[in-house]
């Protein structure tokens, strides 16, 4: 089961999107490869294909400032 609260203090768990292609990204601010990805613009067009077929994308941030 998993479950959490996204940036509008909102549940967000997988069991709500049952039936549903849901993806997961783990992002991480200062990665290198996220950072490339995010400023060429790949991500977002990706992101926007994926939801524009119905696809429920879910971005969890696993960065922390100044724990890197």
């Amino acid at each position: 089961l998993f479950t959490a609260i996204d940036s509008g203090s909102k549940r967000q768990a997988l069991a709500d999107y049952r039936g549903k292609t849901v993806v997961l990204e783990w992002t991480n601010h200062e990665c290198p490869y996220t950072v490339k990805h995010y400023a060429t613009g790949n991500m977002q067009a990706l992101q926007q294909a994926a939801t524009g077929s119905g696809t429920i994308w879910l971005t969890v941030v696993s960065s922390r400032p100044g724990s890197q």
